[in-house]
């Protein structure tokens, strides 16, 4: 039983830490898109190519994991930023498919199997289940994540005052002479880290990696999360929105005479929770009312 809550708790940290790395350049941004899962994906497999097939121990692989996903952001952040809204969301989710369709044809990232065996990165082997050390990489992840939205991002911050003024109305900001593409940059390449740091928590916990581990159906997962729990807003909220979607899954398993219609049944629910969610409130629930126009007055 403390196993099951404990691997729950994981898959929560999961959808709370790329939920929170969506919106760093969503909600705050401006730019709704998918690259969380994009980068979730990169980590992952860095990850599982550096331990298994390499040999390097867990937390070196976390950091070359880092490491790449970081180089990664700043290549695709230089092209995806010059993009606008629904502009930025195809270009992600094509970048993300491409990228599973490579892993699903080449023989070193394992094909449609995936890799397999991959260990996970312990204190002291503290729990039994190595699965459940995955904890060791999310907890922290989700905790500085966290203080950096609150932080940094907050409408009290001067850095966050700057950031949604980019936001709102990014012509009057350039007028104004900030440095809109340096921060734009800035909250992409924390999006990769943090996104990074979660998909390497995904491929722990599982012991493997495939295509199937960060495919559509969890894009649409952690957008329901997102604007289940409201875009720009309290990075606290994305804890109820994740525990939300968890909780309905696992009630949903409960259809033991039917279990060929859990899948299905999920998706549908989750895809339902987020077309009502944005026809109601378009940032979420917890999400702020987005000014129109100019953001300067606030800095004066």
């Amino acid at each position: 039983m403390t196993g099951y809550v404990v691997f729950n708790l994981i898959v929560v940290l999961q959808l709370v830490l790329l939920a929170q790395s969506t919106d760093l350049v969503g909600g705050h941004g401006g730019r709704m898109g998918v690259a969380a899962v994009l980068f979730a994906a990169l980590g992952g497999y860095m990850y599982a190519l550096s331990t298994v097939t390499l040999g390097v121990g867990p937390w070196l692989s976390v950091f070359l994991a880092l490491l790449a996903t970081s180089i990664a952001a700043l290549v695709l952040g230089w092209l995806f930023l010059r993009l606008r809204e629904n502009e930025f969301l195809l270009a992600t989710l094509a970048v993300q498919l491409g990228f599973l369709e490579v892993a699903n044809n080449v023989s070193i990232l394992g094909g449609p199997l995936g890799i397999r065996n991959i260990p996970s990165p312990s204190v002291r082997s503290i729990l039994h289940d190595p699965a459940l050390n995955a904890i060791w990489v999310l907890g922290p992840a989700v905790m500085i994540c966290s203080v950096i939205l609150v932080r940094l991002l907050g409408e009290d911050s001067q850095l966050g005052r700057l950031v949604h003024w980019i936001r709102d109305d990014e012509l009057s900001a350039i007028a104004f002479g900030l440095p809109v593409d340096r921060l734009q940059i800035v909250l992409f390449v924390f999006l990769a880290l943090f996104s990074g740091l979660a998909g390497v928590g995904i491929v722990a916990s599982q012991g493997y990696v495939s295509p199937r581990s960060f495919d559509l159906w969890l894009s649409l997962t952690v957008l329901t999360v997102v604007y289940l729990s409201g875009t720009g807003g309290n990075p606290l909220a994305m804890f109820a929105g994740a525990m939300t979607v968890v909780v309905l899954n696992e009630l949903m398993r409960s259809f033991g005479s039917m279990p060929e219609l859990v899948g299905p049944i999920q998706q549908i629910a989750l895809n339902v929770i987020l077309i009502a969610v944005l026809l109601v409130r378009r940032r979420g629930i917890a999400g702020p009312v987005i000014e129109f126009g100019p953001s300067a007055n606030r800095l004066e």
